[in-house]
């Protein structure tokens, strides 16, 4: 008798074509200060960092929210640097699901679901994907760093001074 396995699939960065722009994302939560942080990352094909930003968000009602903004907020970055060809990637796959989806979205964050789909249209052959948390380190790492210090970044060709250890780290291994 023979037995199936699976195996084991290993993720590697893909080095997109030169016109391509990775543009990772993700959110923190703080519940107990209802506070959260959005984060974007957008690199090119030799994982140089050509963008990094944080905000800071004070009233959001969930995590689920604050992934949503910044799915949405990668989405704004995309259409105002006019990333053609972009690649956006996000570690919350219920909201890639839902940016994915043709359906209007009725749950609390449908609002910025709907936003999210009025905004695609303005960027072109753009593909939202999920990645596993392991794979989104960057903007992860900046988006908790940015809500524990209370701090906001936009650097151009960049990462904060307390990311620039763990973007070393991370260069030669993190796929995108």
């Amino acid at each position: 008798m023979r037995t199936l396995t699976k195996a084991k699939e290993a993720v590697e960065w893909k080095q997109p074509m030169r016109t391509i722009i990775k543009i990772n994302f993700d959110g923190t939560y703080d519940r107990q200060r209802n506070r959260s942080a959005s984060c974007i990352v957008a690199r090119d094909a030799e994982r140089e960092v050509l963008v990094s930003k944080s905000e800071n968000h004070k009233g959001v009602p969930s995590a689920f929210a604050t992934e949503a903004i910044a799915s949405h907020r990668a989405m704004r970055f995309g259409i105002r640097e006019r990333v053609v060809g972009g690649r956006s990637r996000g570690d919350e796959l219920t909201i890639i699901q839902k940016c994915q989806s043709q359906y209007q979205d009725k749950s609390h964050i449908g609002a910025y679901i709907q936003n999210f789909h009025q905004l695609k249209g303005c960027f072109q052959a753009t593909t939202f994907k999920h990645v596993p948390r392991s794979t989104n380190g960057l903007a992860h790492t900046f988006a908790i760093e940015s809500l524990k210090r209370s701090e906001e970044f936009y650097l151009v060709g960049s990462v904060s001074s307390f990311a620039r250890s763990h973007f070393a780290a991370k260069k030669t291994r993190e796929p995108n």
